[in-house]
């Protein structure tokens, strides 16, 4: 990655702090929709207007709070995930990336025009790759503690 932004160059606080908070944010707005979406799963197999009663029983008996009933340990879970993603995806990129510039058999296919700079091949199969292992990695944390 020559003409790109290097890992090593990021400012990690900044970057782990923001890109966390943004997922949190996201979360926290989801989280409404998600909490309708599973008491509706559970009212549909007994009620034929599930979605009403979902939407009625809760602003009646729970207000806006119950709407964000089990957010904690959603967060709880999600942030410490995030930022092991972030950093995992960010770390195997780099290194995936360094190691497809080094293969012969990359190196033989890229012209001379795209040997100083990024090729799209193997800045799609790196970050593909790292996309992957990251995920693996989060999951390994989010799976066992929501089971």
């Amino acid at each position: 990655m020559a003409n790109s932004i290097q890992w090593s160059d990021i400012d990690k606080t900044r970057f782990f702090g923001i890109g966390t908070g943004m997922y949190t944010a996201i979360t926290m707005t989801l989280h409404p929709i998600n909490v309708i979406k599973t008491r509706q799963q559970v009212l549909a197999d007994s009620v034929q207007n599930a979605d009403a009663k979902v939407w009625s029983k809760n602003r009646i008996d729970r207000g806006v709070r119950g709407l964000y009933r089990g957010i904690g340990i959603i967060l709880v879970m999600a942030v410490p995930a995030r930022g092991l993603y972030i950093g995992t995806l960010e770390n195997s990129r780099d290194v995936i990336y360094n190691y497809l510039c080094q293969a012969s058999f990359f190196t033989q296919s890229l012209n001379e025009e795209t040997k100083d700079n990024e090729s799209p091949l193997i800045t799609s199969i790196s970050g593909g790759l790292a996309g992957g292992i990251a995920s693996m990695t989060a999951q390994t944390l989010v799976v066992p503690m929501d089971v």
